[in-house]
């Protein structure tokens, strides 16, 4: 499975194809779903009137491979500015 991470606005990505990012380890979490129901009278059974899907924790954990300390660094950066768009690295 190949995993690419797109910041909010998609002008920035990242794909770990193993010769610049190489994913290691990946938990893409699950989520909980909440279901209401609704019981009629002289109804069988019930029936389900909404849904409501949580959020999930998902982890990756990888490496970040370069040619000098300065490349890593520079990639790093990238990364970062993929996973948080909000903050200057």
């Amino acid at each position: 499975m190949k995993i690419s991470l797109k910041n909010y606005d998609e002008t920035r990505s990242l794909t770990f194809d193993n010769k610049t990012y190489v994913l290691n380890e990946k938990d893409l979490g699950s989520a909980g779903v909440s279901l209401s129901t609704f019981n009629g009278s002289s109804q069988i059974g019930s029936m389900v009137i909404s849904r409501v899907i949580g959020t999930r924790d998902i982890s990756l954990i990888g490496y970040i491979l370069g040619n000098s300390e300065a490349d890593m660094l520079a990639k790093k950066r990238y990364l970062q500015s993929v996973v948080s768009p909000l903050q200057n690295f």
